[in-house]
């Protein structure tokens, strides 16, 4: 009995001391961070505090973002997620960053509840929406946050090239985020890739519950502001139903195919053949890939 306490004891004080010495992060503005390979924590105009990997490029290149879904997580479970672009998409001379949101939850809790609490961050109590008398939504408040403070930190990179810009791959809701983005920021997004995009036609074309959400002048301002011009690529299957635990049906093929009709024929629309689901999908399809870096190789250089 002896052996067993002292052997706990000498476990308790090694995990401790293992956790004292673990590095730590300190929140900095996007102006005072470094550029260096791997991760940090940025804190925003309204003082979010949120954690970001990035992968520069050797030399002055275009730069990459990555904002993930609903979950705020680039990587759940074990596997590395969006961050599977970062080594081919390097390779071909693009600086890739990805970020977690600064709410986000240690364990995913499922949609319903993960709507919830991202609702949490908005004035309008909606995630994709603001009200009519402009009180904002969730997404609207991350992008003014987190992708604002990852654009300003890109932007002051040595390894940045102005002149080839900044893309976004969105995944899931993070499709809506880039919508928002792009609407926010016109100037600073070249292109998209929208993946796995939940965005679906009766969640834009239906009125609102709330008389007071503006849904169908916000969702027209946001497909007009991106333009017939800057390009996209949706990727989606249809046997991806966007919200599984809320619907049965809506698929991301769906959502990829409702942006190429309400934006144009700059969106190009990929049927992946696997049905995961954003990050998911990224991480185990090399066709996906491929597919991705193949398609801003082709954007960047005209």
């Amino acid at each position: 009995m002896k052996k067993i306490f002292i052997t706990c004891f000498l476990v308790l004080g090694l995990a401790l001391l293992m956790f004292a010495c673990a590095p730590s992060f300190k929140a900095v503005k996007a102006t005072e961070a470094t550029h260096q390979k791997g991760g940090g924590r940025l804190i925003s105009s309204d003082g979010y505090k949120f954690s970001y990997r990035f992968y520069p490029s050797s030399q002055k290149s275009p730069s990459v973002i990555y904002i993930p879904g609903l979950g705020g997580r680039v990587a759940w479970g074990g596997n590395r997620g969006g961050y599977e672009l970062a080594s081919p998409l390097n390779k071909a001379n693009f600086n890739f960053i990805g970020f977690d949101r600064s709410d986000v939850l240690l364990d995913y809790p499922g949609q319903r509840q993960a709507l919830k609490h991202l609702a949490k961050r908005s004035k309008s109590g909606s995630t994709y929406f603001p009200t009519i008398d402009g009180k904002y939504s969730s997404a609207e408040s991350i992008v003014q946050n987190e992708v604002s403070s990852i654009i300003e930190l890109i932007e002051k990179s040595p390894t940045r090239d102005p002149e080839k810009g900044i893309y976004l791959i969105g995944a899931s809701m993070g499709s809506w985020l880039s919508l928002v983005a792009v609407h926010s920021f016109p100037n600073k997004i070249k292109g998209v890739v929208f993946l796995s995009p939940a965005i679906l036609p009766e969640w834009v074309t239906t009125e609102a519950k709330n008389p007071q959400i503006n849904i169908k002048n916000y969702w027209l301002s946001l497909v007009s502001s991106f333009g017939k011009q800057r390009p996209a690529l949706a990727i989606g299957n249809k046997k991806d139903i966007i919200a599984p635990s809320m619907s049965k049906d809506g698929s991301s093929l769906d959502g990829a195919q409702l942006l190429k009709k309400e934006i144009g024929p700059n969106v190009e629309v990929m049927e992946a053949s696997s049905s995961l689901h954003s990050g998911e999908l990224v991480a185990n399809s090399r066709e996906v890939r491929e597919k991705i870096v193949q398609w801003l190789i082709e954007m960047v250089s005209g």
